[in-house]
């Protein structure tokens, strides 16, 4: 194992049945059963040092395999991650193994997800605040400029003035 991963220069192997063997190069492996990775490798060396040749890679691996199916939501697997403290989720497909998620990528999607909610709350804030027809601010962006003046004044030890006008027949202006 530590040479099929030093010559392909990876730094984790899906663990697989051992009668497992692919019928062509695009054959998916079976749902696997462990990943193995350099910190494992690393904590038995530690523990077991010259033993470590001798024992097989179901020896080692700390935690059976989670895995997730393509189509769990993102927070989920997130806090999936977090926790069972674990960097790579295998995503597998009745029984097929499809990829590894990893920890970074899920927090990429986060981040980006955030990103979108926050563009959307903020195109509807404006939505909630200004009347869509005249594009002019309504009563609910009155009611919290009125209510930020009002506290700046409490504040500084100052007054707010509010001029209110009636226009006649605003509906044909409109």
């Amino acid at each position: 194992v530590c040479q099929s991963m030093a010559e392909h220069l990876v730094g984790q192997l899906l663990v697989v049945r051992a009668d497992w063997a692919p019928s062509s190069p695009l054959d998916n492996p079976p749902e696997p059963l462990g990943i193995f990775t350099e910190r494992d490798l690393i904590r038995a060396f530690a523990a077991h040092q010259a033993s470590l040749l001798k024992m097989t890679v179901s020896d080692l691996m700390t935690s059976p395999v989670v895995t997730v199916p393509p189509d769990e939501d993102i927070q989920d697997v997130a806090d999936l991650m977090t926790l069972m403290r674990i960097r790579r989720l295998p995503v597998v497909s009745q029984g097929h193994t499809l990829g590894i998620l990893t920890r970074g990528r899920v927090m990429d999607a986060q981040s980006h997800r955030i990103s979108l909610m926050q563009r959307e709350n903020a195109a509807l804030e404006e939505r909630v605040v200004h009347d869509p027809l005249t594009g002019l601010a309504n009563r609910v962006l009155y009611d919290k400029v009125l209510d930020r003046e009002l506290a700046k004044a409490v504040d500084r030890g100052g007054g707010v003035a509010v001029l209110m006008i009636d226009i006649d027949h605003f509906k044909r202006v409109n």
